[in-house]
């Protein structure tokens, strides 16, 4: 008699848990639209990306012009500054000057020309330009008010 208790729980469950066709096909539309659902958000995630990258770049890009702009100032300020020192020193800081301007202008072109061309490259750029513009603004600084 448990044999047969058995038997036909066990038959019961099998019979329970088989799906018919029709339920493997409802089973697999729920999976696909799932999945639909996942690429959708998935997308949406890209593009929000993306935006956010470029919106970094543009605010990246504004305030290092801001910064190119103060050094432009500072160096037409020493440019104009009253030339009081001998002639030798005078022509050696005239010179570091506009060494300095020129540099300011490569790094501003520099900056003009980049293109969005991914997240690892981007912030390798701005590496390399915050090293290069830092070491303009020193240089500059060191001008202004020369280390004794």
């Amino acid at each position: 008699m448990k044999k047969v208790i058995i038997s036909t729980l066990l038959l019961t469950a099998v019979i329970v848990s088989c799906n018919t066709p029709t339920q493997k096909l409802e089973n697999a539309g729920e999976k696909v639209e799932k999945a639909e659902d996942r690429v959708i958000k998935a997308d949406e995630n890209l593009t929000k990306a993306k935006e956010a990258y470029l919106v970094d770049i543009e605010n990246y890009k504004v305030a290092m012009m801001n910064k190119i702009t103060a050094n432009d100032t500072k160096v037409d300020t020493l440019l104009k500054k009253e030339k009081s020192k001998e002639r030798s020193t005078q022509a050696k800081y005239d010179m570091a000057i506009n060494k300095l301007k020129v540099k300011n202008m490569e790094i501003k072109n520099k900056l003009n020309a980049y293109t969005a061309e991914g997240a690892e490259k981007w912030s390798e750029f701005k590496f390399k330009f915050d090293t290069e513009i830092d070491s303009v603004e020193k240089a500059l600084n060191n001008l202004v008010m020369p280390k004794k």
